[in-house]
């Protein structure tokens, strides 16, 4: 009997560590989420002002005109990309308390691919791309303002320890705007 009662009570020791740990994997793995997604919409962003630029150029000039991007950027922004999902499929299921930060940054993230999806498929012209661009990163600065504020105390620790890894200054760059 003592045996059993030993084995259960090291069991819900094991169950707690193991709970502990993969909820701290978890806030770890959402971090690094987090920076990612900021980190591919700036570089498809960027990548798509930059065609849209040259496009209009052409355009002014009267010369023919190519939206591609090129192929170290198209292979740039599918390595991100791949990082990203890779990142994102480790963070299912989200632990319970953790359910809002989690659909919060799944909606982050499909603003991204949006953003990602025009940097490698332009259509429309370089004007309505970048507009389009434009409310996106609008539309993303508004979801980082709703996490901030949804945000549970255990993740908001994580994301303090971890902004000397992770380049996560927009998450403060977004309280500077809110009082605007």
């Amino acid at each position: 009997m003592l045996a059993l009662t030993a084995i259960a009570v090291l069991g819900i020791s094991l169950n707690s560590f193991w709970h502990k740990n993969s909820e701290q994997q978890y806030l770890t793995d959402y971090v690094i989420a987090l920076y990612g997604i900021r980190s591919g919409l700036e570089l498809s962003g960027r990548a798509r002002s930059d065609i849209a630029a040259d496009w209009q150029k052409d355009l002014d000039a009267g010369r023919e005109v190519s939206n591609d991007i090129s192929r170290k950027e198209s292979e740039d922004l599918a390595t991100v990309k791949r990082e990203i999902d890779l990142v994102m499929s480790r963070l299912k299921p989200a632990p319970e308390k953790l359910g809002r930060s989690s659909a919060k940054l799944q909606e982050m993230y499909d603003i991204y691919l949006e953003v990602h999806t025009l940097a490698n498929r332009p259509f429309g012209t370089p004007k309505s791309i970048m507009s389009t661009v434009d409310s996106l990163k609008t539309v993303f600065r508004l979801k980082v303002r709703e996490l901030k504020q949804i945000m549970p105390p255990e993740l908001s620790d994580e994301i303090t320890k971890s902004a000397v890894k992770y380049d996560l200054t927009f998450l403060d760059q977004e309280n500077a705007t809110e009082g605007r």
